[in-house]
C-alpha cells in the first residue's frame, strides 16, 4: 500500500476515533500510544456531540411544596429560541398558559413564564428545541405540586 494511501486511512480511523470517544457517555478516555497513529484521541476537545438537556427546574418526578411561577432548562449548547417550545399541562391533559421561552442568565438557559396559577396536582413539561447544527432534540417529563395540609 502506497504511504499517501496508509496516511489517509489513518486519518479517517482517527477521526472515527475521535468523534466517538467525544459523544461517549464518559467522556473522553486516553487513548494508547502507538507509532501506528501518531494523533491522540485525548487531543480533542470535549464538547457535547449534540445538544441534549442536562436539568430542568422542576426537576423530573420533582413533588413541589408550592407551584413554581417559571420554568427552567438547561441545555448543553445554547438552543435555538426561533424554534424552542415549551408546553405544560395538568395532569389529564388541560393546557396551561405560559409565554413564549426566553434565554436565561445562564449559557443554554431557556426560561418560561407560567402565566395562571397552578393548583395542587400532577402536571406534565413538553419540550423541543435545537441547536444550530439544525438537529432536533425533544423530551417531556412530569412534576408535582403537594396539596395543602
Amino acid at each position: 500500500m502506497p504511504l499517501s494511501d496508509r496516511f489517509s486511512r489513518t486519518s479517517r480511523v482517527v477521526a472515527t476515533l475521535a468523534c466517538v470517544v467525544v459523544a461517549s457517555p464518559g467522556g473522553i478516555a486516553p487513548a494508547a500510544a502507538s507509532p501506528a497513529l501518531p494523533l491522540r484521541a485525548t487531543s480533542v476537545a470535549a464538547r457535547p456531540f449534540h445538544l441534549h438537556l442536562e436539568k430542568s427546574e422542576p426537576a423530573k418526578d420533582q413533588v413541589l411544596t408550592s407551584p413554581p411561577t417559571v420554568l427552567r432548562f438547561w441545555y448543553s449548547l445554547p438552543p435555538e429560541l426561533a424554534v424552542t417550545a415549551v408546553k405544560l399541562s395538568r395532569a389529564d391533559g388541560a393546557p396551561v398558559t405560559t409565554a413564549k421561552p426566553r434565554r436565561g442568565k445562564e449559557a443554554g438557559a431557556v426560561e418560561v413564564d407560567v402565566k395562571e396559577p397552578l393548583a395542587a396536582g400532577g402536571y406534565v413539561v413538553t419540550w423541543k428545541t435545537s441547536s444550530k447544527d439544525g438537529h432536533p432534540v425533544s423530551g417531556d417529563f412530569a412534576f408535582s405540586i403537594k396539596g395543602g395540609a
